[in-house]
Order: structure tokens, then C-alpha cells, then sequence
């Protein structure tokens, strides 16, 4: 995968991760002490992630590092229907 791609698909997951845990940019910038306008260029993938930074947000929002990147490099599962 290569490094722009990985930026869209692990900002698209911290944004998921997020919006789940009903967080605002603000409140997360709060909790991780990341700045909210890094964490919004993260999410749009115009500025890639340090490990450092990535943890910080990892910890804000109680999931692992390797969950969001696991996650992000994992290929789109194919859907079958069921005996057809």
C-alpha cells in the first residue's frame, strides 16, 4: 500500500473511531492534547501521522495502535450472497 493510500485509509478510520466515540475535533484535541487542526489534516490525509501522534490519539479514544493500522491495511472483504 503505498504511503498516500495508507494516509486516506487510517485517517478514514481515527475519523470513524471518532465520530463513534461521539467526540467533536475539539473534545479529542482536548483528551490527546493534539492540536485540532493536525487532527483534521490527518483525517483528510493531507498530513501523515507519527507513531508518537498516532498513539496519542490511540489513547484518547481507548483503542491500540494496531488496531487502526491493522485495520487500515486490511483488504475490503468481497461480499457473497448465501448459495448463489
Amino acid at each position: 500500500m503505498d504511503q498516500q493510500k495508507l494516509d486516506r485509509a487510517i485517517g478514514r478510520r481515527l475519523k470513524t473511531l471518532r465520530t463513534q466515540a461521539g467526540m467533536t475535533l475539539n473534545e479529542l484535541a482536548g483528551r490527546s492534547g493534539v492540536s485540532r487542526a493536525m487532527i483534521g489534516r490527518v483525517e483528510r490525509a493531507q498530513s501523515s501521522a507519527t507513531a508518537a501522534l498516532l498513539n496519542k490519539l490511540c489513547a484518547a479514544l481507548d483503542v491500540t495502535l494496531s488496531d487502526v493500522v491493522a485495520l487500515a491495511e486490511k483488504p475490503p472483504e468481497r461480499l457473497v450472497r448465501l448459495g448463489g
